[in-house]
């Protein structure tokens, strides 16, 4: 009888541990998902750049020719830079912190969200990169 009540304990908490060790890996999972990087939509620069409203605040990734490669300092003192992501004819500019990855003419990869703004009743836009890559 005295073996019963202890092979019953024994079982209780193992199954208590075993929701308990089920619960934490639940909520693992789940802390991983909210704090990992949004996906990037892949997108082609001549479908962002026709519809630039349209990717306004979205995560994308594209690619194109590194054009007008600009580089400054931001006001705290760190390297930033800026270039025109072009397909041949149209081009967006990229914002981007620390020194400039890719050199003038090298075809980037971008990763970053799409701001937009009006300049003389004409959208621009912007991708404010968090990734560049170059090919």
């Amino acid at each position: 009888m005295i073996a019963r009540l202890i092979g019953f304990a024994l079982h209780q908490r193992f199954v208590t541990l075993a929701v308990l060790l089920v619960g934490v890996g639940i909520a693992g999972l789940l802390v991983m998902a909210w704090t990992r990087p949004a996906r990037a939509d892949e997108v082609l620069l001549d479908h962002l750049l026709a519809d630039l409203e349209g990717f306004a605040g979205r995560h994308v990734e594209v690619a194109g020719h590194v054009e007008n490669l600009r580089t400054g300092t931001s006001r705290r003192g760190q390297p930033q830079y800026t270039f025109d992501l072009s397909n041949g004819t149209r081009s967006v500019m990229v914002f981007g912190s620390g020194p400039p990855p890719c050199r003038t003419g090298a075809t980037a990869v971008v990763i970053g969200t799409v701001q937009t703004g009006k300049r003389a009743s004409q959208t621009v836009g912007r991708i404010d990169a968090v990734e560049v890559s170059c090919r």
